[in-house]
């Protein structure tokens, strides 16, 4: 099996409503009711995006009740990173149970995703926000291998469990490519921004990223990190410990892991609600 016959079947379905936003955002004769205007040809991302900006998340001083004014406070990049994961999550429906339970998976997902934005705030890294995309979208390719392959995904799985190695390791056995590498494939094919293709495809292997490596770095130990607390109950086998040279280089103490595994208690069971309850 090859991993560009895994992602062939979403290579020619690409997230269009992103792609569509994207394109208003950057025309500078664009305006807030236009941009507005795309949004709402999706009554669910609607939906969400309301929900979302009345969350803790945001903490707005009033309700928000429309998109033009979610989007004043919202920015362009995280509306464009917002649309871009519920549209990935929206179209990974299906899973079978047997596999996975999908939301594990996103719990797991929005983990990493608060555990890499608190990271980078501790960090004081610049656009904290962007890590927030990183961190839903990190393990992607485990969907596209569960929904084509399952059966060798649940080979997978077990296997990883039962002789404690890393998933991504076993995969490699299994599939002869892993998740980290089919996510990568897959958002390279859309033409998806460098940087998530990069970080998605080495936030197992930080090092061996190229031009991102402190943002593979930021995922690869929101990704341990939230395993280790496993407030998702994924049930995806065996975990890496976290690499002390990774946290050295990154700039955080064995202490820091700790006062983010206490902040990440805090935040993880509300935010998992706002994404994951019904739009």
């Amino acid at each position: 099996m090859r991993v560009e016959d895994v992602v062939d079947d979403w290579v020619a379905s690409p997230p269009y409503l992103y792609f569509k936003l994207k394109e208003v955002v950057e025309d500078p004769e664009s305006s807030f009711k236009d941009i507005g205007a795309v949004i709402l040809h999706d009554p669910a991302l609607c939906a969400r995006i309301l929900k979302i900006s009345n969350s803790p998340l945001f903490n707005p001083e009033s309700q928000v009740e429309t998109i033009e004014h979610a989007l004043t406070f919202i920015g362009m990049n995280q509306l464009e990173e917002l649309v871009l994961g519920t549209a990935v999550m929206e179209g990974f429906k299906g899973i079978p149970v047997d596999v996975i339970d999908i939301n594990s998976f996103w719990k797991h997902s929005i983990a990493c995703a608060l555990t890499a934005r608190l990271i980078a705030e501790r960090i004081h890294e610049p656009d904290i926000d962007r890590f927030y995309l990183l961190g839903i979208l990190h393990d992607i390719g485990s969907l596209v291998i569960y929904k084509k392959a399952p059966k060798a995904a649940k080979e997978a799985l077990q296997l990883s469990e039962e002789n404690s190695k890393c998933l991504y390791e076993v995969e490699t056995q299994v599939h002869g490519f892993n998740h980290a590498e089919a996510g990568a494939a897959l958002f390279q094919a859309w033409k998806l921004p460098e940087r998530l293709v990069e970080v998605v495809a080495c936030h197992h292997a930080p090092t061996q990223a190229k031009k991102y490596s402190r943002d593979a770095s930021i995922i690869h130990l929101a990704d341990v990190i939230s395993h280790e607390l496993d407030l998702q109950g994924t049930g995806e086998g065996f975990s890496s410990p976290i690499d002390e040279k990774i946290l050295l280089d990154v700039g955080l103490t064995p202490q820091d892991v700790s006062y983010l595994k206490e902040q990440l208690k805090e935040q993880f069971e509300q935010t998992a609600e706002v994404f994951l309850s019904a739009s």
